[in-house]
């Protein structure tokens, strides 16, 4: 402090003369302090730089995780992509049959938001046969927000079971080893796995200790309900609970469908939708009826209500005590009741069928099979050659033994000679002794 004029005032620091002139040539008279340029580089300004960078991540981060990923899985023809046409909402048309691997995409426009959701939609075909190529969607990048769809054809009911125990074991082995991957790097992740897989369950589930769910959503969809009504009804019924079996151990939902039917596939689009764009939640409804289309969610199902696997009867030939499982005991009733196919064709090479001709790709394919074709043969010309090689070093290693052989017995001949002539020598010699 300091006096002025006898009245105590406090010190402020003196003004620059540029910011002087500032207030003298405001014409409201008001003071105002302009900023100076240091404060572009206080360590204030630094912080809050930085802090910006943070939230820009953090919101990059937040919209690569609101990125879904669904994956259509199934048999050959099964209506994988007619479920995936009528959920992009693309107009009726003939569907194309599906080659390798397919990717489509979908946006939705949030209603308070100028942001756009995005999913990423892949289409595996050829069932079993190109299981491998899911590898490359089922990564360590996708496994928290992937959730895969089981397309399975209830008009060929001898199929129905190799596809989706085939699939659904392919696919646990690769979720298993991307899980593991992830847990060896950070414990914490397997945790967080463990527990998403269990939380599919109510508090109150009684079969927990049966069922090993797998860590994202999983929807069995079986499709041609239309031409599966008309079955049998004790088939009818045994299909039903395998399949109620099947999606109950697995922590699935299952549901029937028919593209002729609206109101079973726009249940389907509910459940995809809510999966894709987070939007409102499906009606949790459950049919377990054999005579109307199932709807199962997942965690409202129980053994008790499935019932056990029925026995196969003494006429079927096959031996219910090989089975030790439940699950296996439904697989050797339903191959007994639906044996598959003695001739079964393999699936075509898509890259021998001209309609996806590619002059440029198909004439370095040609150069390619012929540079193979030249390795190939001058590799078996050198695998011939070194082999006759060996065989002749072979051969000249023997020869030595057998003529050392032939010395040693020439030497034993003329040793006996020479026995032979010391012996009528010896008894000369020893008769004019005496």
């Amino acid at each position: 402090f300091r006096k002025l004029n006898g009245v105590a005032a406090m010190a402020t620091p003196s003004k620059s003369r540029s910011t002087e002139r500032t207030e003298r040539e405001r014409s409201d008279g008001t003071p105002v302090r302009q900023a100076s340029s240091s404060s572009l580089t206080d360590p204030g300004g630094v912080k809050d730089i930085w802090s910006m960078a943070i939230k820009a991540r953090d919101a990059q981060k937040a919209l690569l995780e609101e990125e879904k990923t669904l994956l259509f899985v199934g048999g050959k023809s099964s209506g994988k992509t007619t479920i995936i046409d009528r959920f992009l909402e693309k107009p009726p048309e003939p569907p194309k049959p599906t080659t390798a691997l397919e990717y489509k995409y979908g946006r939705k426009s949030r209603s308070l938001e100028q942001t756009r959701d995005l999913v990423h939609i892949w289409e595996l075909a050829g069932g079993l046969s190109l299981a491998k190529l899911m590898d490359s969607v089922i990564t360590p990048a996708t496994l928290r927000t992937i959730a895969i769809v089981f397309v399975i054809d209830l008009s060929q009911p001898q199929d129905i079971w190799p596809t989706l125990d085939g699939l659904l074991k392919a696919v646990r082995a690769r979720v298993d080893r991307v899980a593991g991957d992830m847990g060896a790097k950070d414990p914490k992740i397997a945790a967080a796995l463990k527990k998403k897989a269990t939380s599919k369950y109510p508090e109150d589930f009684k079969d927990r200790e049966f069922v090993t769910p797998l860590p994202m959503p999983v929807i069995i969809a079986g499709t041609k309900y239309d031409k599966f009504q008309s079955m049998e009804s004790e088939k009818r019924k045994l299909v039903c609970n395998a399949m109620r079996f099947v999606a109950h151990v697995n922590g699935a939902s299952l549901l029937f469908v028919s593209e002729k039917d609206e109101a079973l596939m726009s249940r389907l689009r509910s459940i995809l939708s809510f999966l894709a764009f987070k939007t409102s939640k499906p009606s949790r409804s459950v049919c377990v009826d054999p005579s109307k289309p199932l709807v199962v969610p997942v965690g409202l199902d129980s053994l008790a209500q499935i019932g056990t696997p029925p026995l196969p009867d003494r006429s079927e030939d096959v031996d219910p005590l090989s089975a030790k499982r439940p699950l296996e005991v439904w697989s050797v009733k339903l191959a007994a009741v639906f044996p598959p196919e003695a001739n079964r064709t393999e699936q075509a090479d898509p890259s021998a069928n001209p309609k996806y001709a590619e002059p440029e790709v198909d004439k370095m394919r040609a150069q390619k099979d012929e540079e193979l074709d030249k390795y190939r043969r001058e590799a078996e010309r050198k695998a011939r050659e070194l082999a006759q090689r060996a065989q002749i070093e072979e051969q000249g290693s023997e020869r030595p033994d057998r003529d050392e052989r032939r010395t040693s017995s020439s030497t034993r001949d003329k040793d006996k000679e020479r026995d032979k002539d010391k012996e009528p020598r010896e008894r000369s010699s020893s008769r004019s002794k005496r």
